[in-house]
């Protein structure tokens, strides 16, 4: 059993840093906030769990730690507050759901609260007290989940929707199950490190972790592969001969060849250009060239708010 505790202890280190590094050089690359929150919250799953691989193996850094907790209760605690502040930053830039300033003032408030709890001189009380906040936190991240989901996106397909829901669950489900844990804890006058739940919610999170750099990277290879018209109709909403006019113009034929092409009139080809270009969002012809190289761009290595490509 202790083996497999060390193995396990090791896998998820590597596994936490390398989507760290890796999240972190996605936002270097396109700026993207929500990988930088996934990054910092990876950052904090590895020293998470390199402070439990020190208690379980390393005794002296376990009369360590007590004594930190005992002097300066806040320095592992504010880690799990941390974690909290990530899912819901992750949440807000996926969505690409801006905060109001209450938000702000919410968080702000809580901390507040948290440091107050944190200098309570009851053991009981003050993990009790904390609980409190944290629970506080943890109903607001999930509620901002589940009023996210609830407002889905156009472009948010169903299998994709299913797994978002399923994390989402996965996250209420441990935290409830923690909290449940932390309450009993308290009434015996223990406070575990390593709880179940939390060591479930963390591996459901890197699997979420990296089953999207995969999804990722299969969207790559279909970009370079797959017609790039129909999907561009598909986001879009265009009909069936919009696409159509869409293909030819992208392919440079003119307004008389398209005409000939489908036996109908150069006017009734310039209405259906301009109904084309009003959905796509562009001027005239002269923007579509760079428009299709932009919706290239974006199926091959689509955004976070819109994570899934159509």
């Amino acid at each position: 059993m202790t083996y497999l505790l060390f193995l396990y202890n090791i896998a998820i280190s590597f596994a936490s840093m390398y989507l760290c590094l890796t999240y972190l050089k996605l936002f270097r690359i396109e700026r993207e906030k929500t990988f930088l929150c996934a990054a910092f919250l990876y950052l904090l799953y590895f020293i998470d769990i390199v402070v439990l691989y020190m208690v379980d193996f390393i005794p002296e850094f376990e009369e360590t730690l007590a004594w930190l907790q005992t002097t300066a209760p806040y320095v592992y605690s504010s880690l799990s507050l941390a974690m909290l502040l990530c899912y819901r930053l992750v949440l807000s830039y996926a969505f690409d759901r801006p905060r109001p300033s209450r938000e702000v003032a919410f968080w702000m408030c809580c901390l507040m609260a948290t440091l107050v709890t944190w200098s309570i001189p009851s053991f009981a009380v003050s993990v009790f007290a904390e609980w409190v906040v944290s629970t506080i936190l943890r109903v607001w991240v999930a509620a901002s989940g589940v009023r996210m989901l609830a407002r889905r996106p156009p472009c948010l397909q169903r299998e994709p929707f299913l797994a978002l829901a399923l994390l989402l669950a996965v996250f209420v489900g441990c935290e409830l199950a923690d909290s449940c844990i932390t309450l009993r804890g308290i009434g015996e006058g223990v406070y575990p490190l390593r709880r179940i739940p939390m060591e479930v919610l963390g591996i459901a999170c890197l699997a979420a972790g990296f089953l999207y750099l995969k999804y990722r990277r299969i969207l790559e290879m279909q970009a370079a592969e797959a017609d790039l018209i129909p999907l561009v109709a598909q986001r879009y909403g265009l009909t069936r001969r919009e696409e159509d006019m869409l293909r030819m113009m992208a392919d440079g034929m003119t307004n008389r060849a398209i005409g000939e092409k489908e036996y109908i009139s150069i006017g009734t080809v310039k209405t259906h250009a301009h109904n084309t270009y009003r959905k796509l969002g562009i001027a005239g012809r002269a923007d579509l060239d760079a428009f299709l190289d932009r919706e290239r761009k974006r199926i091959s290595h689509p955004k976070p708010h819109d994570p899934f490509g159509f």
